[in-house]
């Protein structure tokens, strides 16, 4: 209430000065919005205090990307996900459901990431793959292609030219060659009168190109033949 005051009685009447009120629900804040206010649980006697339960519906902070491998080599399927109860993860491919066992491998990594693992693909794992994640509040999936593509052939191990003999004086170097057909890692030894060859202890070396082993006696007068 506002009065004035003066050297004179003032003849203007009494005024009061209000504030507008407003209701508590144009100040709600977007949390308050989701919350639920219940009784907990009554576990014997004394006061009861009030919980509040947060609403959060399922969603995805990292989904899932597509892969392409080669038959043999392992897929890691990720997603990280959050939701208030925590969302069930469930993996699909071709929208039926996966079995995890065997080569198909599901797990949660401590920083809550899910992961669906295929430890050695084969062709037959190629197609859509779905993780679905659900809460009571809703549902949510992610879905990715996988293509495996078959293991490059492999040339069978042969040998396409023999090594042939060499004549040389003693003192001179002789240098013997074996062409072969195979995988880039395989390992050859040499042989002398049916002993290993060792260029370490002896006055050879060996080369190969990717075609063809060399090896070559440097002066060896003992190494009389090289045998693949």
């Amino acid at each position: 209430m506002t009065q004035v005051h003066g050297g004179k009685p003032s003849s203007l009447p009494l005024v009061e000065v209000t504030s507008p009120l407003q209701s508590d629900e144009e100040y709600l804040s977007p949390l308050e919005e989701v919350m639920e206010i219940g009784e907990p649980p009554s576990r014997g006697v004394g006061p009861q205090s009030k919980y509040a339960f947060f609403k959060d519906p399922p969603s995805f902070q990292a989904a899932l990307n597509d892969h392409g491998v080669t038959e043999g080599q392992e897929v890691t399927m990720s997603v990280k996900v959050r939701g208030q109860p925590k969302p069930m993860v469930y993996w699909l491919r071709d929208k039926g459901t996966l079995k995890t066992n065997g080569r198909f491998i599901v797990r949660e990594t401590e920083d809550g990431t899910s992961e669906m693992i295929i430890t050695s693909a084969q062709r037959s794992d190629a197609g859509l793959y779905t993780c679905k994640i659900i809460n009571e509040y809703g549902t949510k999936q992610s879905e990715c292609k996988l293509e495996v593509k078959a293991s490059p052939a492999q040339e069978a191990l042969a040998i396409i030219r023999d090594v042939q003999d060499v004549a040389v004086t003693a003192g001179e170097s002789a240098m013997f060659e074996c062409h072969m057909t195979g995988p880039l890692d395989v390992e050859v030894d040499w042989l002398s009168n049916g002993k290993l060859v060792q260029p370490a202890l002896l006055n050879c070396k060996m080369t190969f190109n990717g075609k063809r082993w060399v090896g070559l006696d440097q002066g060896s007068p003992n190494l009389l033949s090289l045998q693949p």
